[in-house]
């Protein structure tokens, strides 16, 4: 059921389950409490890397910038999923000072770099210059 692209319903569910019938699966619903931290708490060990998380950019919709859908699905993966990680591979358009920092804070990112994007690799003993 979790990673199905389509609406999975308890009767496919019941066809996917030898033995176990459509009722059966519905009273078992009934009587337990799962709730999404349960079943993610359960399930979270069995999910092999991947990408995680995906974007669909509507500013008109949500009010927010790609660089904020970004972010939050930063956060969401920290704080909620709480999927552990090494680094962030992103593309040059999403280097931005905001966004790179709040990575710094978790991890390691690698990115390219556009020419007019200015950096510091002195450790703050020197300005920033363009990273041509």
């Amino acid at each position: 059921m979790l990673s199905s692209p389509i609406n999975y319903t308890v009767t496919h569910l019941a066809d996917d389950l030898e033995g176990i019938s459509h009722d059966r699966i519905n009273r078992y619903l009934r009587g337990e409490r799962l709730t999404p931290r349960l079943l993610w708490d359960n399930v979270k060990v069995l999910l092999q890397p991947s990408p995680i998380d995906s974007i669909v950019d509507d500013p008109d919709g949500d009010g927010q910038s790609k660089l904020d859908d970004v972010a939050d699905m930063l956060k969401g993966v920290v704080y909620s999923k709480q999927l552990s990680f090494r680094t962030v591979l992103m593309d040059s358009w999403y280097a931005t000072p905001k966004l790179m920092g709040q990575i710094d804070q978790f991890g390691v990112y690698y990115c390219p770099l556009k020419t007019n994007r200015r950096v510091d690799d002195s450790g703050g003993s020197a300005p920033y210059v363009r990273g041509d």
